[in-house]
């Protein structure tokens, strides 16, 4: 009768060390963000279009570098579904040189043409209609 409460014993332990062989489907938060930084900085003017959507202006030395239109959406399964229907739409735009799907953003990468000759105080005046994004 011991050797049976000995072996049950360590049976029961066993099982609870190894914890069933159950997976856990918690949801891992540090996967579902970014690092993406949308807010007005030293090497970029951040615009928020009424919620819609942010446009993103880098620049250096004044000039504007490169221009990006970040979409967010409720998850990234959303983002996911939304990029494969706007790389299908999107497809021979020649102003959208890429789209890229980051996490829960759609980025529409513009062609540098669109605004290569343009400084970042003329785009501040243009788009003076837009809110600034700054840190909180």
């Amino acid at each position: 009768m011991k050797k049976y409460l000995k072996v049950i014993i360590i049976c029961f332990i066993c099982i609870l060390l190894i914890g069933c062989g159950k997976k856990t489907n918690k949801p891992d938060d540090k996967n579902d963000e970014t690092s993406i930084k949308l807010y007005t900085d030293d090497t970029k003017l951040v615009l928020d279009n009424n919620g819609v959507y942010k446009i993103v202006f880098y620049h250096s030395n004044d000039k504007i570098t490169k221009v990006e239109h970040y979409y967010e959406f409720a998850d990234k399964d959303s983002a996911e579904k939304e990029y494969a229907n706007y790389k299908v739409k999107y497809k021979s735009d020649i102003s959208i040189k890429d789209i890229k799907l980051e996490g829960k953003y759609v980025i529409f990468v513009m062609d540098e043409t669109e605004y290569a000759n343009n400084t970042i105080d003329e785009i501040s005046k243009k788009y003076s209609y837009l809110v600034p994004v700054y840190e909180k």
